[in-house]
């Protein structure tokens, strides 16, 4: 507002007023704005500045805390460059995601409506950090030596399963299941005959994985057909390195 002699004036007087009186007021203004445009400029550029010295502060003091951990872990794994480049990934997508470590913690005791939801919440946010064992042989001294009676195509490479979420099926990554072949690779799988023959599509799988040395996980086509449609993951490949041992009468043998 235009101040004279002390006063403030406001719009009825300022239209009474010198034509050279509203000039000066009128210069004096855009003045001012031009200041005002420039500190407001300085201040944005100092906030701006601020703002990166804090994140640059965070990633650093971030980085700090998450490698203490994975750096450990790195080392362990360090000649298996596909654990190295997920653990890598896992750290940097921690430390763009920060702030869900940082939030307060919500009741897990309430009753109420809400702390589900934030603990579903939660739940998915944490999600993608969780491992999916398919095979642990960590307490076997030798070699794996699988015996099984129900050699099913399902049994013996795996599947994926689906959740049906409001008439949609889902899935992700921790509901893919090992099969036979992925807990004997590296030993040995023994199967009898009859089994294997009893169970549609067995016999040519076994044998595809063997003369291509590689185990997918996907599902049959012949089990699709006339099914609903729905989106599937597609795991990568794993190399198959084993023995097969089939028994059974000499009549199969023969």
């Amino acid at each position: 507002m235009p101040i004279i002699k002390g006063k403030v004036i406001y719009e009825e007087e300022y239209d009474n007023l010198e034509q050279k009186t509203k000039k000066t007021i009128s210069e004096k203004f855009e003045k001012l704005q031009d200041e005002i445009g420039n500190k407001l400029k300085y201040i944005r550029d100092i906030e701006d500045n601020t703002k990166n010295k804090i994140q640059n502060m965070e990633y650093n003091l971030s980085l700090f805390t998450v490698g203490y951990y994975i750096n450990n872990i790195q080392y362990k794994y360090k000649n298996n460059k596909y654990v190295m480049e997920y653990l890598y990934e896992l750290k940097e997508d921690i430390i763009e995601n920060i702030d869900i470590f940082l939030d307060e913690e919500f009741e897990e005791n309430s009753p109420s409506i809400l702390s589900n939801v934030i603990k579903k919440n939660y739940d998915e946010l944490f999600a993608k950090y969780k491992v999916n064992i398919i095979v642990d042989n960590s307490n076997l001294k030798g070699a794996p030596v699988i015996i099984n009676y129900n050699p099913s195509y399902n049994n013996l490479v795996g599947e994926i399963e689906f959740e049906n979420e409001l008439g949609n099926f889902i899935t992700d990554y921790m509901k893919i299941k090992g099969g036979l072949f992925h807990k004997a690779n590296g030993g040995y799988l023994i199967l009898n005959i009859e089994d294997i023959l009893k169970n549609p599509f067995s016999l040519e799988t076994i044998i595809r994985i063997l003369k291509t040395g590689k185990l997918y996980i996907e599902p049959l086509k012949e089990y699709q057909l006339g099914s609903v449609t729905i989106n599937n993951i597609k795991p990568e490949p794993i190399n198959i390195n084993m023995k097969i041992i089939i028994i059974g009468s000499n009549y199969y043998y023969n």
